[in-house]
């Protein structure tokens, strides 16, 4: 994890020689967004829309007046890390592997600074910093766990162009490191809540990792854990930062104002049952499957339903929501559910093996038959003699 580098009050002569140092910047607007891309006017006029897009979703949490807007954000994007490097030379003696947020008091002169890639991690960077530019947009001087654990818990939401639409995507990276916090086992050192409250860079610093994994959750826990009196710290910690406070000050106005009547026992007692409710794929799978051998039908259902929502990619759980079906007789689904495993790489002795189960229970004799013979052709070792022992059945 890279340390975090707090930018203000930069020299405006760097950003002078900027065309020189580069290539050419094309130039597209949004409803709230000026781009300027080095890779081309699409490019640029692609990310102006995404960045609505996420504004949009970033604001359904913030509430924020966007008609207080007196300027565009600008955000600029280098072709390449290459020459991103090389402009934010003049500017830091640091090198840095994500975007830079160059934050004056005039917000028309604050820029997002970073370089494009050919991948997704363009547009989770996108999504992170541009979240940040947008709160201090409004509060340039928010406490440091609002801004960067919003920003984690945003991070993995995803843009779809054809709707133009920003959808939120949960973001569990950290779910292993907090749980693992909790527990003493991970080697970090716990940051007490009224720390991490006031925390500074150089505090965030000194322990990155529980930052960013206490920051994340407690975000996570005040929007998510579906208690009201929770829920509504998180929107009084936004009506009560100051346009004009510094980041001390905010914070401070954060714990005597919301987190004061809170009591630690209790908090850390629903902060704790919360996080043991938040379930990464893995831990859904482990579950879904421990469900089934105990006969929990439906507990293991909707742990693998669950699981999906977490990686829709992966053959497991729909191989076992096969066999969930075919429990309940649901032939017709188990059979989706069989072939959708295959679709995502399952193993085809096991799954066509399967499917011929499901035929045979179902009476459709003829597509078993066919689903035996693949199950034997894809694997004889596993599978011959167990097919030919029911095709035998069928022949009969």
């Amino acid at each position: 994890m890279k340390r975090l580098i707090i930018m203000a009050s930069l020299t405006m002569l760097a950003l002078s020689g900027l065309s020189a140092q580069t290539g050419a910047f094309q130039e597209a607007t949004g409803e709230y967004y000026r781009v300027f891309s080095e890779v081309s006017l699409a490019h640029a006029q692609e990310t102006a829309d995404m960045l609505d897009a996420f504004l949009d979703l970033y604001n359904q949490y913030l509430h924020f007046d966007t008609e207080e807007l007196n300027t565009k954000l600008r955000v600029r994007v280098f072709a390449n890390k290459t020459n991103f490097d090389s402009y934010l030379s003049t500017l830091i003696p640091q090198k840095r592997d994500s975007f830079v947020y160059l934050q004056y008091k005039d917000l028309a002169k604050s820029e997002l600074l970073g370089f494009y890639t050919n991948d997704e991690s363009f547009e989770k960077a996108l999504v992170h910093h541009g979240f940040v530019q947008f709160l201090k947009a409004f509060v340039p001087n928010p406490p440091l766990w609002l801004q960067k654990g919003f920003a984690v818990y945003l991070e993995n939401s995803e843009y779809d162009a054809q709707s133009a639409s920003a959808v939120f995507k949960e973001n569990l990276v950290w779910v292993k490191t907090i749980k693992s916090i909790i527990s003493g086992e991970s080697g970090y050192d716990f940051i007490p809540l009224d720390n991490l409250l006031k925390i500074d860079v150089d505090g965030a610093n000194s322990k990155i990792e529980s930052f960013y994994a206490e920051s994340w959750a407690l975000v996570s826990f005040l929007a998510d854990s579906g208690l009201k009196q929770y829920n509504r710290m998180l929107w009084d910690t936004l009506s009560v930062l100051s346009t004009e406070a510094t980041m001390a000050a905010n914070s401070t106005l954060v714990m005597t104002d919301v987190f004061s009547w809170v009591e630690a026992g209790q908090f850390y007692t629903d902060f704790q049952k919360f996080m043991d409710s938040v379930k990464t794929f893995p831990e859904l799978v482990k579950d879904g499957m421990a469900y089934y051998s105990e006969g929990d039908l439906d507990s293991a259902e909707s742990s693998f339903l669950r699981a999906i929502g977490r990686n829709e990619k992966h053959d497991i759980p729909y191989y076992y929501l096969g066999l969930i079906n075919y429990s309940k007789k649901d032939y017709s689904l188990a059979e989706y559910y069989y072939l959708t495993s295959q679709q995502m790489g399952g193993e085809l002795g096991l799954t066509y093996y399967a499917l011929g189960v499901n035929a045979y229970a179902d009476n459709r004799f003829d597509v078993a038959q066919d689903y035996l013979k693949k199950a034997s052709e894809a694997d004889p070792f596993g599978y011959g003699e167990k097919t030919s022992a029911l095709l035998q059945k069928i022949a009969g």
